[in-house]
């Protein structure tokens, strides 16, 4: 269920008018908003890796800040089979999520102030990475 008051945009809007067996959470007649936010995410996300950035089996993807749509970019790598999956972020419990959705390799950037440029080239051994997310 969503929160409101939600700012409308693409999402559809109606009434209920049928229930079936055992639905405890609405009733005829109450209001519906369908919230696509999940769904948008994951197309946008995913179709970076797959369509816009073409990823294959024996590439490395680098995905840095780990809202939705990246950690759908993650979902999709490891879908595709890509040799490496390097999650970049500050936010721990966020990486801990990509490692469970499928990032071979996780950076903190909130725990050590090097050049980022050198800790991800250290991290993929100078390997070339194919895309960026």
């Amino acid at each position: 269920m969503s929160n409101y008051p939600k700012a409308l945009g693409h999402e559809g809007a109606g009434f209920v008018e049928e229930v079936g067996p055992g639905v405890r959470v609405t009733s005829v007649g109450d209001p519906m908003l369908l919230s696509y936010d999940y769904w948008c995410a994951l197309m946008t996300g995913s179709g970076a890796v797959m369509n816009a950035a073409r990823a294959k089996s024996d590439d490395i993807v680098l995905v840095t800040g780990l809202g939705v749509v990246r950690m759908a970019a993650i979902m999709a790598a490891k879908v595709l089979g890509c040799k490496e999956i390097i999650a970049v972020d500050r936010v721990a419990s966020c990486l801990e999520i990509a490692q469970e959705l499928g990032a071979t390799k996780v950076l903190d950037t909130s725990k050590d102030g090097s050049d980022l440029a050198t800790r991800i080239s250290d991290l993929v051994n100078n390997q070339r990475i194919a895309c960026t997310i």
